[in-house]
């Protein structure tokens, strides 16, 4: 659920979508990486989950 229509979510979500489709690889896990930072630190991360 992307309510604010920040773009944050969709390297996360396009991923999961290539991975559903049987093209994941390299370059899905690496637009599928989307950190949360807090300041300095890395504090989550934006996940697709369906």
């Amino acid at each position: 659920k992307v309510d604010d229509g920040a773009t944050r979510a969709l390297g996360p979500v396009l991923a999961r979508l290539l991975e559903r489709w049987g093209h994941g690889g390299e370059t899905a896990a690496r637009i599928g990486r989307a950190p949360l930072m807090g300041g300095a630190a890395e504090v989550g991360e934006i996940r697709a989950a369906f």
